[in-house]
């Protein structure tokens, strides 16, 4: 049995995470017939045990070192990035596999700071938002010979610049994440610009590929993406129901084979993009990713 810890109760994501292991909202699931979530560790000590209660969850740590012994594997889920390293490094000195939620972290050194623990103690580390796996983004990928080379696109999806998890860095990770899976990694620069709260930033890859990344707070939206290739477009609204059951498989597929799904760049380059975002906003001028 994998015995998974959780990490962060304040986010819904470990509500949502912990109810698919423990209780009938994900038994029965094929994919995680396997694994427990087995502790829990945050700083609200009513949050824990709400938690710990509605998913059956039979130890509330009191120190994440008390967890260290408990756990095969470790989510790390605060909401807000700049808890992640510091709650991830024990486990990955541990060697324990670890999940840490988007952002992976919102400072550059942070994330440098557990990659290097992954590697030098051998423990397999993965980050992204769930909504990277969601059905509807593997659909649009199937099609992706019916479109031929991606030339252009837009993503959309909500985003605070002022959120107190963080700022941007708190939610427009889900768009940003679905924008990296369906028109791929290595993105050169962006140029950003403000209105009314809402961010809209033209992304430039080295090929020329150009994708409008549209982060709403005052407008009205929901998640969509659009995708212009050399034969053919389509434009489509992004369901992102069961999200948190398609990421729950992709850290339990790395857990028991060690191999990651995503690189040390993957890994990095939403934090990157972001940052290159916010300078971008003040220098008026495209910003290198």
């Amino acid at each position: 049995m994998i015995r998974v810890g959780i990490v962060g109760s304040d986010n819904s994501h470990a509500l949502a995470f912990s109810q698919l292991l423990n209780t009938e909202k994900g038994q029965g699931d094929p994919r995680w017939a396997d694994a427990r979530c087995v502790a829990i560790y945050g700083t609200d000590k009513a949050r824990n045990e709400e938690v710990a209660e509605k998913a059956r969850i039979p130890h509330i740590s009191p120190t994440v070192e008390d967890m260290l012994d408990r756990v095969d594997a470790a989510m790390v889920v605060w909401r807000h990035g700049d808890l992640h390293a510091s709650h991830a490094l024990p486990f990955l000195r541990a060697g324990k596999p670890v999940f840490v939620d988007k952002p992976f972290a919102i400072k550059l050194e942070d994330c440098k700071a557990m990659l290097e623990a992954a590697h030098y103690f051998g423990a397999p580390i993965t980050s992204y938002s769930t909504t990277r796996w969601t059905p509807a983004i593997q659909a649009l990928l199937a099609r992706k010979e019916e479109f031929g080379d991606l030339l252009m696109g837009q993503v959309s999806g909500p985003a605070d610049l002022n959120s107190e998890y963080g700022g941007v860095f708190f939610y427009a990770n889900h768009a940003v994440e679905m924008m990296f899976q369906l028109f791929g990694h290595g993105a050169a620069g962006i140029y950003a610009r403000e209105g009314q709260g809402n961010v809209n930033g033209v992304v430039r890859w080295p090929d020329g590929k150009l994708v409008n990344l549209n982060l709403h707070k005052s407008a009205r939206a929901t998640y969509s993406a659009t995708v212009h290739g050399a034969k053919g477009w389509v434009s489509s609204t992004i369901d992102i129901g069961g999200c948190y059951a398609d990421g729950l498989d992709v850290f339990l597929k790395m857990v028991r084979s060690k191999v990651r799904p995503l690189t040390d760049e993957q890994l990095t380059e939403p934090t990157r993009l972001l940052h290159a975002l916010l300078k971008s906003l003040a220098s008026g001028r495209e910003e290198a990713i």
